[in-house]
């Protein structure tokens, strides 16, 4: 195969050869037009010809994906796999931590998944949301589990419910939280892509709180997904 490049920075004339081959309607193009004026056009390039395109914008802590396209002619070449990948050496030192994005068509989801994402839990959009999200997080984050729970007793730890759980029944997602000697700043901030409805019960320097994601910091202006990089 040719050598593939990717460049961050697209010319006019790049962006005017990429209109002539994408299946997206001009409908869409001021969509990428806005992410080529605000920066955030990743393309790749085959012996000087754009062969394949990201368009995203750049929320409060993650990246969203808003258009990405391979020309026909040069699809299964791993085209959509470098600009993912170059786009998170870019930002791995920096507060962005995640991508997320939904399908349009639906059928893309299974592309998407084969590039590493993840589909969003049931009901995180909310009970009549038909649109399938999906999310790769690519930053140091703190994993969660979904399996072989045990009570965290006194450690430090976070439990998240979703849409069908009580606080009577085990935890769907969770993990220990380490901190910095301060003992407010996580060593690994918690990132989920859930509703901001959902319980959670916090255990933190022999504090424990329990209620809706929303509630626990009112002044958090992050709404993409949950994120705690400071315990209060």
């Amino acid at each position: 195969m040719n050598e593939l490049k990717v460049s961050f920075t697209p010319t006019q004339e790049q962006l005017n050869q990429l209109y002539k081959w994408t299946i997206f309607p001009q409908s869409n193009w001021s969509v990428i037009d806005k992410s080529f004026r605000e920066g955030n056009l990743c393309i790749a390039l085959m012996q000087n010809k754009v062969v394949g395109f990201f368009s995203y914008s750049l929320e409060a802590v993650s990246i969203f994906i808003k258009i990405a396209e391979t020309d026909k002619n040069y699809q299964n070449k791993g085209i959509a796999k470098l600009i993912k990948s170059e786009i998170e050496k870019k930002f791995i030192n920096t507060k962005y931590k995640a991508f997320y994005l939904y399908c349009e068509p639906k059928s893309s989801q299974f592309i998407w998944k084969k590039l590493g994402f993840d589909y969003f839990p049931e009901r995180a959009k909310g009970g009549s949301n038909e649109l399938i999200y999906m999310y790769s997080i690519f930053g140091n984050v703190a994993k969660l589990s979904t399996t072989n729970y045990k009570d965290f007793a006194n450690q430090n730890s976070i439990e998240i419910w979703g849409a069908h759980n009580s606080k009577d029944q085990k935890p769907i997602f969770f993990s220990t939280l380490d901190c910095h000697l301060d003992g407010k700043t996580l060593l690994k901030p918690v990132l989920f892509f859930g509703n901001r409805d959902w319980k959670i019960r916090l255990k933190y320097n022999e504090k424990i709180f329990e209620g809706r994601y929303k509630d626990y910091d009112r002044s958090n202006e992050i709404y993409e997904c949950f994120y705690i990089e400071k315990l209060k």
